[in-house]
């Protein structure tokens, strides 16, 4: 008697539930994710951009801005940024959280500290 191979109607139907459910922490948080690479990416920039070296606050803050519309970024504003001076160059840092909605009621709340450091 031969014996039978495979997967059950029950056992794909929990690994296709198992992999909808990553799928969709997936298409939630990877935006938001790329979105702080983006923010770190971008604060770097400013920092180590040399026409900046010498500028204002005011000025540095108006750089992200003009580059944050450009990246398209929605989660840090400028109010949320901390520019410090040290030596001739500029540290920029920000702290902001973003809560994303998963389903139903329940939502993941990511804490994000980027630095120009």
């Amino acid at each position: 008697m031969n014996k039978q191979k495979g997967v059950s109607l029950s056992g794909l139907v929990i690994v296709l539930f198992l992999l909808a459910m990553v799928a969709l922490l997936g298409f939630k948080l990877v935006p938001v994710l790329l979105e702080y690479q983006t923010v770190q990416k971008q604060f770097k920039s400013i920092a180590e951009d040399p026409s900046l070296r010498g500028a204002t606050r005011a000025t540095v803050q108006r750089a992200f801005i003009n580059r944050a519309i450009v990246d398209n970024i929605q989660n840090v504003k400028a109010e949320d940024l901390d520019i410090q001076k040290e030596g001739d160059a500029w540290v920029i840092s920000a702290e902001y959280a973003v809560k994303v909605p998963l389903f139903g009621n329940v939502a993941a709340c990511l804490d994000f500290h980027p630095s120009s450091k």
